[in-house]
C-alpha cells in the first residue's frame, strides 16, 4: 500500500497518529484520480464502484453541457408555426373574399407545413443523438 511515495505516507501517518481526535487530510492524487489511485494500490473493491460512479457523473456532465440538441430546431418550428397561423388566416380571408391570391396563399401554407415536417424530423434526429454524444 505504501510502496510509492513512502515519505508522503510517513508524514501523513505521523500527522494522524499525533492526535487522538479526527485529523482531516486530503490526498490530491486520490481526489483527482480516485479509481486509478485505488487500482494502482490493488484496492479493486473500491476502484470499480468509484469508476462506475465517475463514469455516470461524466455522462451527466456531458448531457448538461450539450443540453437539448433539438432546442434550436424546436424554436424554429415555433417561429414557423406563428407564420403558418398568419398565412392560414390570410388564406381563409382570401377564400372568403374571393381573392385572386388564394393560390399563392395555398402554396405558402403548403410550403410552411412541409418545412415544419422537415425541421421536426431534424429535431427528432438531434434529440436521438443526445445519449450517443453523452457516451
Amino acid at each position: 500500500f505504501v510502496r510509492t511515495s513512502p515519505e508522503y505516507y510517513i508524514r501523513m501517518f505521523d500527522k494522524i497518529g499525533a492526535s487522538s481526535a479526527f485529523t482531516p487530510t486530503f490526498n490530491l492524487m486520490a481526489g483527482i484520480f480516485g479509481p486509478v489511485w485505488f487500482g494502482a494500490r490493488g484496492l479493486w473493491n473500491w476502484a470499480l464502484p468509484f469508476l462506475i460512479i465517475e463514469v455516470l457523473a461524466f455522462v451527466q456532465i456531458a448531457r448538461g453541457l450539450f443540453g437539448d440538441l433539438g432546442a434550436e430546431a424546436m424554436a424554429r418550428i415555433a417561429s414557423i408555426e406563428g407564420t403558418l397561423d398568419l398565412r392560414r388566416q390570410q388564406l381563409a380571408a382570401a377564400i372568403e373574399n374571393g381573392s385572386d391570391r388564394v393560390d399563392a396563399f395555398q402554396r405558402t401554407v403548403e410550403s410552411l407545413e412541409a418545412n415544419i415536417g422537415g425541421i421536426r424530423a431534424e429535431a427528432d434526429a438531434l434529440a436521438a443523438t443526445g445519449p450517443t454524444v453523452a457516451l
